[in-house]
């Protein structure tokens, strides 16, 4: 695509996605909360509530075309932090709020009037932030906000650090965002994956969550767990959200807060390739935290830690090299795929098994931010031209086919707007 039209698709693309969200906002006032909401549906009719890591991403696609409304996603998220800094994955906002928090069955008894879950979604939301603040340049704005995030990072570091190597544990394959993906078929005891059997497990393992109450402690994980997965994504969102917030910290003179921050980063990293790395197979891989065993299964998020900024160049080369790169694995038609093309249960097209090989728009955003870090500038570039073609051609979907680049499932999707931040 030359330059020229590049631009001009960039912004044909920023248009529509401002009018997607104005599209999909929803506002009112919530009397528990006492106070005004406002944010963008994920998708309206299909998705109604806020959840955490989708309006991280509405965060950074606002901050691109409307920065008053990035601002107001953002107060919105944080109107429903609680005490110790936890923020739930779901906030039914609204008058009937509670009552939608106890049917969903993902909420502590007892807490269904606080309108969260009890659940937790990859921690994007310092880059969120960051990204805000590259448009705005407001450092009051950040001021008045970072202690908020930075507690949020504190209630993950306390509450769900888990073993010697301090890494998160997800309770829940929902805790991931990754929802049916393949690599956590066998910790949940799935044999032979359905639609059905996913979401009869799915149920009541978060029932089992809920009222399991939590680890002395550990607060936040359940007491017997039947699911706990040192995951990469959780664990890279948590390192990167942590280097991130060490940039933060330092634009308003908190140093010792930065340094921190960025030490806490480089040890979840140093156990990410103590327990995650696979010297055979020269990828990473989700760690069962009851058995210890690695998930071996070739998903997106075993790229992740090679955009660590401390990973190791041979590591690093052989996570890009073999594998991002690889036609045979990720480097198809129109990438990323979600799991590897060689995985036996890569399906490219499914839209009732989902993660198990679409293309998911904000995983290609992390993935080109992450490779512009660690100096894969042309890698980058790729993916976000053909990441402009999926939209051009399919509008802002949930999934897309990554053989094709046909959309799939949701539509009118706020997450696929990252890609004007591309």
């Amino acid at each position: 695509m030359a330059q020229t039209e590049r631009a001009e698709a960039l912004s044909r693309l920023r248009e529509l996605a401002l009018a997607q969200h104005r599209k999909s906002l929803r506002t009112g006032h919530d009397p528990h909360y006492g106070r005004r909401f406002e944010y963008v549906r994920p998708s309206p009719g299909r998705y109604n509530w806020m959840w955490f890591w989708d309006s991280c991403f509405h965060i950074v696609s606002l901050s691109c075309v409307d920065t008053r409304a990035a601002k107001a996603e953002l107060d919105t998220m944080l109107a429903s932090q609680d005490e110790h800094g936890f923020i739930g994955h779901l906030v039914y906002w609204g008058r009937f709020g509670s009552l939608y928090s106890a049917l969903f069955t993902q909420s502590r008894p007892l807490r269904w009037r606080a309108r969260h879950s009890h659940m937790i979604q990859p921690a994007f939301l310092a880059q969120a932030l960051e990204r805000l603040h590259v448009a705005t340049g407001d450092l009051g704005y950040l001021k008045e906000v970072l202690p908020r995030v930075t507690a949020y990072y504190d209630w993950l570091d306390r509450a769900r650090s888990y073993g010697q190597q301090g890494l998160l544990a997800a309770v829940s394959p929902f805790e991931s965002g990754l929802d049916n993906s393949p690599a956590y078929d066998a910790p949940m005891g799935i044999r032979k994956a359905s639609r059905t059997g996913w979401l009869v497990r799915l149920k009541l393992l978060d029932a089992r969550n809920s009222y399991c109450g939590g680890r002395p402690g550990l607060p936040g994980l359940p007491a017997n767990p039947a699911y706990l997965v040192h995951d990469l994504l959780v664990n890279y969102a948590f390192a990167d959200g942590l280097r991130t917030l060490a940039r933060l910290r330092t634009l308003v003179g908190d140093a010792a807060g930065a340094r921190k921050s960025e030490t806490r980063a480089e040890s979840i990293e140093a156990g990410v390739r103590a327990q995650c790395w696979n010297e055979k197979a020269g990828l990473f891989y989700h760690v069962d935290a009851l058995t210890g065993r690695q998930l071996e299964v070739s998903t997106i998020a075993s790229l992740l830690p090679a955009l660590f900024p401390s990973t190791p160049d041979d590591i690093r080369g052989r996570v890009i090299g073999d594998h991002l790169r690889n036609p045979e694995e990720y480097w198809l038609d129109f990438p990323l795929p979600t799991v590897a093309r060689s995985e036996a249960a890569f399906d490219p097209s499914s839209e009732s098994m989902i993660w198990r090989g679409p293309v998911a728009m904000p995983m290609n955003w992390v993935m080109v931010r992450g490779l512009r870090q660690v100096g894969f500038a042309d890698e980058a570039a790729h993916i976000a031209e053909r990441s402009m073609a999926m939209a051009t051609g399919s509008g802002f979907r949930e999934f897309y086919d990554p053989l094709s680049g046909r959309g799939l499932r949701g539509t009118n999707f706020g997450w696929a707007t990252t890609v004007v931040d591309l």
